[in-house]
């Protein structure tokens, strides 16, 4: 699934000359947590809207640029990441920014979550594995053709840790993971982790999910 589809520009960002009572009207119509603030197409932070209903009318942003936040999330970012940085930023919108650093508009944190709510992964009866393997020698297709040989089919693979030496790969399965699967694997040089462990990623990806959508609500 494609979340650079979900960019929004219906609402301009702010601008260093834009006056706060303006802002103040922006965050009680939209009810936004954040709202990015630029310069020429060059991304200066967002401005939170707790921040913003405190303070002075008659001032500007750019008086307050002391109080900008960082986060963004970048054009080519997957669904998981960009629930990451919403979840660790407590925020509703999210700046998206290009290849070169500049802004090009924003996501809404309920469209994200109804892309990663549609994952087959989440949605569709199966199991979920993880392995491991020297970075330097794992392959994809690999993994893939693996699966395949043992009359399963991947609904997705996903690269959860990457580490210097080392690199560990989720699959979902679309039935319970066979013990011929798990032997193909070994032969292969790739470390079995747990597929307990893998149920409980899996988990934990549900309960963000969760907690973002309850977050929405209040």
């Amino acid at each position: 699934m494609d979340s650079i589809e979900y960019i929004n520009n219906d609402c301009l960002p702010f601008g260093k000359e834009t006056t706060i009572e303006e802002a103040q009207d922006l965050f009680m119509e939209y009810g936004f947590s954040h709202f990015p603030v630029i310069e020429d197409q060059v991304y200066l932070g967002v401005v939170s809207q707790d921040d913003v209903l405190f303070f002075d009318s008659d001032k500007r942003i750019g008086d307050y640029l002391y109080s900008l936040k960082g986060f963004f999330g970048k054009d080519i970012d997957d669904v998981i990441t960009l629930l990451e940085i919403f979840a660790k930023n407590k925020s509703t919108l999210m700046p998206v920014l290009d290849g070169n650093k500049k802004y090009v508009g924003y996501y809404l944190i309920e469209d994200i979550i109804g892309l990663f709510t549609d994952f087959p992964f989440l949605n569709n009866y199966g199991s979920t594995l993880i392995i491991a393997k020297d970075l330097d020698n794992f392959s994809m297709a690999q993994v893939a053709q693996i699966v395949e040989s043992n009359d399963l089919q991947s609904l997705a693979l996903m690269v959860t840790t990457m580490e210097k030496e080392k690199v560990e790969i989720t699959i979902r399965l679309n039935r319970d993971v066979t013990d011929s699967l798990v032997q193909s694997f070994r032969r292969y040089g790739y470390e079995i982790i747990n597929a307990v462990e893998a149920d409980s990623y899996l988990l934990k990806l549900k309960e963000r999910s969760d907690y973002l959508s309850k977050y929405l609500d209040l």
